[in-house]
């Protein structure tokens, strides 16, 4: 039995000789071929085609044809095949038959139609891609996708035609791209994701994670390099690490107490101050710790109100006695961008000195008070006195004034008395 199918095809186009694999293929019995033409079983599609090759025989010059086609099955599917032609001629030098050789590649067809469709599709998916693709083959760019052209602020491809990519890469972050393409080479699969720092074509700077992995790229071993723009994610966490080293240097030199930070946990993810010595504890000993477990019961029990409040958005004050230290403890909610709260930050100062000089006013005023009262007290008495006296005094005047009256009244008398 032949591997392929094979047939004697007549001139006219109708089957003469079929063996039985071609019988097999196209699910017909031998009788049933041999009942018709190739015709009768080709795709329409294909009809023209095939009729074009089959004319090329009559040309004395054409020796054998090869084409792929596709004939109808007998239950009405459709199958490929690639055809071997060989022209037999007469004396006259015509077409007397045709030796053909019949192969199925049905599957190689839907194989490769598979392949085709889901290059497409992977096309399609760069091309619309917002990260950037770009393919090197032998260290050249050979391709950039529209998201890559906008990335570096070029206006077409041509712009980065038989460049490197390592020409668009800041001179610190080199080697950490030769790196990654070193090791797609060595291990032949995807390099995790690394941060680069990028030129663009008008000299600004920008941040991208990128990946490489190797690539097919027009039949040839290429790299496939993917990276996604973090430009504003990466400054903004710039500004945050700046703004938690300021955090920290504040905290740290934070005079006469301490700032504690915690989360919903009550977890102490940040402690700092110089007054954490003076309370028996160190940053060390109190971060990653929860507050139940950083601090004496009672004393956290005391602090919980306060550190829920703040959790719940309100700020408070209080007291706390720590061993022989007072301690004011201011609690602040935390937001992050979307104004969520998501911890909260407790400040400590010690005010003993302040209590104890508020006692010591308290003190002074008391006694102050007592003085008043005292003097007050003899300013009355001392009064009363003084008005009893200008009472008695009146009361001697008014004696002395009816006594000059009766004494002028009989001085008045005299001269009478005397005449």
């Amino acid at each position: 039995m032949a591997p392929g199918g094979m047939a004697i095809v007549g001139p006219d186009g109708r089957w003469q000789k079929v063996n039985r694999s071609l019988c097999e293929m196209l699910g017909y019995t031998p009788a049933e071929m041999l009942a018709t033409n190739f015709q009768g079983i080709t795709h329409p599609d294909d009809m023209d085609a095939s009729l074009e090759y089959a004319m090329c025989a009559f040309d004395e010059n054409v020796k054998t044809i090869n084409f792929e086609k596709r004939y109808i099955h007998k239950d009405g599917h459709t199958i490929w095949v690639d055809l071997s032609i060989a022209v037999v001629r007469d004396k006259q030098n015509r077409p007397a038959y045709f030796i053909t050789q019949v192969r199925d590649i049905t599957k190689h067809k839907r194989a490769r139609e598979a392949l085709l469709e889901s290059e497409k599709r992977y096309r399609q998916l760069v091309e619309i891609s917002p990260d950037a693709i770009i393919v090197q083959g032998n260290g050249i760019i050979e391709f950039v996708n529209p998201a890559g052209i906008q990335l570096f602020g070029a206006a077409h491809l041509n712009v980065f035609m038989g460049q490197s990519l390592m020409d668009f890469v800041y001179p610190q972050y080199k080697e950490v791209l030769l790196r990654q393409l070193q090791e797609v080479k060595s291990h032949n699969q995807q390099t995790p994701s690394t941060q680069l720092r990028l030129l663009k074509l008008d000299g600004s700077t920008l941040y991208v994670e990128a990946s490489s992995i190797a690539f097919q790229y027009n039949d040839r071993p290429c790299t496939l390099t993917v990276m996604r723009d973090i430009t504003q994610h990466k400054y903004a966490e710039m500004a945050t690490r700046r703004s938690e080293e300021l955090y920290r240097t504040m905290v740290s030199n934070f005079p006469n107490g301490a700032v504690l930070l915690f989360d919903r946990q009550m977890t102490l993810s940040v402690v700092d101050g110089l007054g954490l010595k003076d309370m028996g504890y160190s940053k060390e000993t109190l971060e990653g710790k929860n507050i139940w477990d950083a601090f004496p019961i009672d004393t956290a029990a005391k602090l919980m109100p306060n550190l829920r409040a703040a959790l719940t958005g309100r700020q408070s004050v209080s007291e706390l006695t720590f061993g022989q230290r007072v301690y004011q403890v201011r609690t602040i909610p935390v937001r992050n961008e979307a104004g969520d709260i998501y911890a909260g930050t407790a400040v400590t100062q010690d005010i003993t000195e302040r209590k104890k000089m508020e006692e010591s006013l308290r003190r002074a005023h008391e006694e102050l008070e007592i003085k008043v009262k005292e003097r007050t007290a003899d300013l009355l008495f001392a009064n009363v006195a003084l008005k009893k006296e200008i009472q008695e005094r009146r009361q001697v005047q008014d004696a002395l004034d009816t006594e000059r009256k009766r004494l002028f009244g009989v001085l008045d008398l005299l001269p009478v008395l005397v005449s």
